[in-house]
């Protein structure tokens, strides 16, 4: 795997990484004990534990993971990235990596809210939700409103533009989808599993902190692949 060029907030190396607010975070190994065998909601309620995004015992080739904890529903920042990530890596793109690459996308709102989600993103996995946010917090994924300093490259538009559109999206789905979009605070973080452990890890400090795509692509390998086409 080729490491990706360093940022504040993240790493690069497929060592696991933590920003300053997240010094003190509890192991990669005690986060997993503790978030494993919670539960998440698919598209149509149904549960899965979040361990069987990462490790599944059906399937005997070596698979790695990678699992994208999002913001609420509406967060206009969130569907930038996932938009600009589902351009730029396809299912296909990550099926024909050695080892081949499985990508699920976890938020915090109504699962009824993961369809509206999906076709606004045009996000072709997966894609589960962690009501309760208890997964988020075994992760030790940070609750923040602040913005951060930089503008990332996946932001289309302003602050207050991207703030107008979830709250248009939000009364297109009525009052009750409106409510339950997820957890204005939480942000969420970038997660590559193997053999049931993480092998690297970025967790965001502030609400535009997601890893870049580029980036990303760099440490799944993606880039090298392109090269050599």
């Amino acid at each position: 795997m080729t490491p990706a060029s360093s940022r504040k907030g993240s790493t690069t190396s497929i060592r696991s990484t933590r920003s300053e607010e997240h010094s003190l975070a509890p192991s990669d190994e005690e986060c997993l004990f503790r978030a494993a065998q919670l539960p998440l909601l698919d598209s149509h309620g149904n549960l899965v534990t979040f361990e069987s995004l990462y490790h599944s015992s059906t399937i005997q080739t070596r698979q790695r993971h990678l699992i994208i904890f999002i913001r609420n529903f509406f967060c206009g920042l969130c569907q930038d990235y996932l938009t600009a990530l589902c351009t730029s890596i396809t299912p296909s793109a990550l099926a024909a990596l050695d080892p081949p690459v499985t990508l699920s996308v976890v938020g915090c709102g109504s699962p009824d809210l993961i369809p509206f989600y999906a076709k606004s993103t045009g996000c072709p996995f997966p894609i589960y939700t962690d009501a309760t946010g208890n997964i988020y917090s075994a992760m030790h994924l940070i609750r923040s409103m602040r913005p951060g300093p930089t503008r990332p490259e996946y932001q289309t538009a302003s602050i207050s533009a991207l703030a107008l559109r979830s709250l248009l999206q939000g009364v297109s789905n009525g009052i009750p989808g409106a409510l339950h979009g997820g957890d204005l605070r939480q942000v969420g973080g970038e997660f590559i599993f193997c053999d049931g452990s993480i092998e690297w890890a970025h967790r965001m400090g502030n609400t535009r902190d997601h890893t870049e795509v580029k980036d990303l692509m760099q440490v799944l390998g993606l880039l090298s692949e392109r090269a050599k086409v």
